[in-house]
């Protein structure tokens, strides 16, 4: 007699398999053409609303903070969308409500956006870094902290020109 190798009985159809991530982002972006339009008290309140958004979407958001032209979000991924898809929801989802709720019509974000991965031992030095972005942008611009970014993480074909929005 032959060896049964499987015993389906014993295997429960109820019993889902499970799907697991654990990918943390720190996602950073700015108002086209770096405009000053992120000022008290649509900054705190656009803080929160990024913050939704992500939650809404499946993410676990960790902080949404920034400075007056530009956001950083850091976050849990969801493993249902695209890193692409959810960008482009946050960006159409909240240029809609600032120009709509809070009346600001030439509100609109620049095109592109940097993301980076972050080690889950990192995520509270990450999450100082974004909590103090106004102290950090007394030292350093915008742009000289994506030019360090650039560098801390390696980014090749950083191109200044097209990153900013600056092509003519």
């Amino acid at each position: 007699m032959s060896k049964i190798l499987y015993n389906f009985a014993s295997l429960n159809p109820f019993i889902m398999p499970q799907s697991l991530s654990a990918n943390y982002l720190h996602l950073v972006f700015s108002v086209k053409n770096r405009a000053p339009l992120i000022t008290h008290p649509l900054d705190g309140e656009l803080y929160r609303y990024l913050y939704g958004i992500l939650q809404s979407m499946t993410c676990v958001p960790l902080i949404v903070n920034g400075h007056i032209n530009h956001v950083h979000c850091l976050f849990g991924m969801s493993k249902k969308h695209s890193l692409q898809w959810l960008v482009q929801e946050l960006k159409r989802s909240s240029t809609y409500w600032v120009q709509k709720e809070k009346r600001k019509s030439n509100f609109t974000w620049q095109k592109g956006y940097g993301c980076f991965s972050v080690s889950p031992k990192e995520l509270d030095r990450v999450w100082s870094y974004i909590r103090n972005q106004s102290e950090h942008h007394q030292k350093m611009t915008f742009e000289e902290e994506v030019q360090n970014f650039m560098r801390t993480y390696k980014v090749e074909g950083f191109e200044p020109e097209y990153f900013f929005d600056r092509q003519k």
